[in-house]
């Protein structure tokens, strides 16, 4: 079973580069799960919007009980 940062990055992979996602992957952990919430909305807002990037993210954050 995939953790929180695997579905985060792995949702961001389909937008964003590989190097870009070894670096997140490098410097995020599970530890601080809204650091990575936080960098995952701001980079699919500015590419999606905002509605489009909360729609994506959202099944993840109701998975790991993180949604606001």
């Amino acid at each position: 079973m995939a953790d929180f940062k695997e579905e985060v990055t792995g949702l961001l992979g389909k937008f964003f580069s590989d190097e870009l996602l070894h670096d997140i992957k490098k410097y995020y952990d599970n530890e601080h799960p809204e650091e990575l919430v936080d960098l995952a909305n701001n980079m699919l807002s500015g590419l999606l919007g905002d509605d489009m990037a909360h729609k994506s993210l959202q099944p993840i954050l109701s998975k790991y009980h993180l949604d606001k």
